[in-house]
């Protein structure tokens, strides 16, 4: 390994300040690339509003974005007022209204309760405020009434997601320093966020919750292998703890991230004792638990169905046996790896350090098998979709559901980025580092080729895409933007 990198299986438990690598960043380099990526995303919000007649928010980030509006219109996170006023204005059609028309149910209290969690419409809050502070300026200058919904809040709304992907991407970059050198730490960093679904979700689809996730994850894990290599104290596991907390808020199957703070409590039982380790475990789960109770009451349930019992989280139940686990990461369909191919690269570099007797790795590879068994036996609702032999009314979600390759591992990325630099510090004797260079900016073109071929819809969204098909979906897209023809 590189001199400037630290051997973690040397690490002891508590670290001096003059072992810890400097985490200071190269702030002028930040700025930069934060303006970069906002100038990035603004041309790409400008793309989605000519293709979609106006609309920036649609699919699930409908949802998000109306409980962003509530809570800063309406004080509150009760979207029933929302989707009355929104329903009459989009025809049956509309691609924009389908999920939440879907996907939502009718309590018997007459409240509308969509299924999905509250946590990315709060944690986006902030930016919705500041889209309608602006639109209730111009509106005023124009003498018209200010539009909650209209475009101006909608594309502030979006824009936090690529502040959370900026955040996400240097919480990265400080990620795999821990297991690198500086120029691996950057280029692995940079392999995974534009060589998988991550770009996608930050400047493509930006109001879904996956760019706003990874951020808060890639936040937690970087507190985490610190804690890890030079131990932890009270403070930092209450904060551990909270972010997660709040993570889960977001989407519910951060949850699994839970074995992060879990495994640092055991390290700490056995290396500091019991009574330390107790208090600590006891305060971080009740600081992780706030958020979830204050914000996910009645989420969550027991359902059953043809002498079955599943657990539901809101209207995804979950099949136990997982019988797509190896789909979620090898299928034509929307397997990560087949989609791609870097994070499988990742995922063999976070073996390898496993196998070198670095805790850390082994910790995270449980984390991320976790999230591909609970992938692997996620249902749809009843209310969106058919019958299903788990529970009456539920139809497995690798029957439907279209999204580009394996979203719902967007939120692994720091997993695959810790993984891939190890991998390319362990092999520097054997692979240049030009020769890395090189391979992943093929992929993150070939990425970025795929992207366009998805948005003009000339490959499949839902059913299974070979690399020809993969291949020939991109000339498509190629001749029908240059060359007007399809």
């Amino acid at each position: 390994m590189h001199s400037n990198s630290i051997p973690l299986s040397a690490v002891t438990p508590v670290a001096s300040a003059s072992t810890r690598r400097s985490p200071e960043l190269p702030w002028r380099i930040v700025a930069a690339s934060a303006l970069g990526a906002f100038v990035f995303a603004l041309a790409a919000l400008a793309v989605t509003i000519r293709s979609s007649h106006g609309q920036v928010v649609w699919s699930d980030g409908i949802a998000y974005f109306l409980y962003a509006r509530s809570a800063i219109v309406d004080f509150d996170l009760d979207l029933t007022d929302e989707f009355a006023y929104l329903d009459p204005l989009y025809p049956p059609d509309s691609r924009a209204m389908e999920p939440l028309r879907k996907w939502s149910i009718r309590r018997a209290d007459g409240k509308l309760q969509p299924p999905w969690p509250v946590g990315a419409g709060l944690i986006m809050a902030p930016f919705y405020a500041a889209g309608y502070g602006l639109e209730r300026m111009i509106a005023a200058l124009s003498g018209r009434p200010p539009n909650s919904y209209g475009l101006i809040p909608q594309c502030a709304f979006a824009l936090g997601s690529t502040a959370f992907g900026v955040l996400g991407f240097w919480c990265l970059v400080l990620l795999c320093r821990e297991v690198a050198e500086e120029r691996v730490a950057y280029l692995a960093s940079l392999g995974v966020a534009l060589c998988g679904p991550l770009v996608f979700f930050v400047f493509f689809h930006p109001t879904m919750a996956h760019a706003s996730s990874f951020g808060l994850v890639t936040l937690i894990t970087l507190i985490w292998l610190r804690g890890w290599k030079y131990g932890t104290n009270l403070r930092s596991i209450v904060a551990l703890a909270l972010l997660l907390g709040i993570a889960v808020t977001v989407r519910y199957q951060n949850a699994l991230f839970g074995i992060l703070p879990a495994s640092l409590v055991l390290k700490e039982w056995r290396e500091r004792g019991l009574s330390l380790a107790a208090r600590h475990g006891v305060l971080g789960l009740v600081a992780c638990l706030l958020p979830v109770v204050l914000l996910l009451r009645g989420q969550f349930k027991i359902s059953t169905g043809h002498g079955q019992t599943a657990l539901a989280a809101a209207q995804y139940p979950i099949d136990f046996t997982s019988p797509y686990f190896f789909d979620v990461l090898f299928s034509c369909r929307h397997g990560a790896f087949h989609w791609a191919p870097v994070l499988g690269v990742g995922a063999l570099g976070l073996l390898w350090a496993a196998s070198r007797r670095n805790g850390w790795a082994a910790v995270l590879l449980l984390a991320f098998a976790a999230h591909v068994y609970l992938i692997g036996g996620f249902g749809l609702s009843k209310v969106a979709y058919g019958d299903n032999p788990l529970a009456p009314g539920w139809l497995n979600h690798w029957d439907n559901a279209p999204s580009f390759g394996m979203r719902y591992l967007t939120e692994c990325a720091p997993v695959f980025a810790v993984g891939l630099a190890y991998l390319i510090q362990a092999a520097s004797g054997h692979i240049s580092f030009a020769l890395w260079a090189v391979a992943l900016a093929i992929l993150a073109v070939w990425n970025g080729l795929l992207i366009m071929a998805y948005g003009l819809e000339t490959i499949t969204r839902s059913a299974c895409l070979p690399y020809a098909d993969m291949l020939t979906g991109i000339g498509t897209a190629l001749r029908t933007l240059f060359l007007h023809r399809p």
